[in-house]
């Protein structure tokens, strides 16, 4: 099992996590989202970008499949190609 990884913010980024609490609370306040907005593809996207540990997958590329039977577009199918670490 690979170790542990942490990330400490510099000082320029602790004060950018200010910044980014202001605009979470502006857009609590004034944005409106769907559930159209909520794709299960972009969800997706984003846990492949930056949730997925690619130090678990096989020492190969991976090329994996999702289907959402319930979406009625064309986005209904959708691919995620993974490079492991």
């Amino acid at each position: 099992m690979a170790p542990a990884r942490f990330y400490e913010p510099t000082e320029a980024g602790r004060e950018l996590s200010e910044v980014m609490l202001a605009l979470q609370h502006w857009g609590s306040k004034w944005a409106t989202l769907t559930p159209e907005h909520a794709h299960p593809g972009v969800v997706l996207w984003g846990w492949v970008t930056f949730g997925l540990d690619r130090d678990r997958l096989p020492q190969r590329r991976v090329l994996v499949r999702f289907d959402y039977p319930t979406d009625e577009s064309p986005a209904r199918l959708t691919w995620a190609f993974v490079i492991s670490a």
